[in-house]
């Protein structure tokens, strides 16, 4: 069993939780994963960039979000 924290809004405070779960049912966060891929892309493009003796502006944020229909 691992306690695996959870944060509970409870009158506009965040209270800490800790649930007690079999570690097979836990699962890693994805969430940073499409920016760490966007950063590994910059790197390499900036890599190739330099070897060539050019420039690259790196791919804001913004611009991903709008290229996938987000907002």
């Amino acid at each position: 069993m691992e306690a695996l924290p959870l944060y509970i809004e409870v009158r506009g405070k965040l209270i800490l939780k800790r649930i007690h779960v079999p570690v097979e049912h836990g699962q890693p966060s994805r969430c940073t994963e499409e920016a760490k891929n966007r950063i590994q892309k910059n790197h390499q493009l900036k890599e190739e960039a330099k070897a060539r003796d050019e420039t690259v502006t790196p791919i804001p944020y913004d611009v991903v979000n709008d290229l996938k229909g987000r907002s």
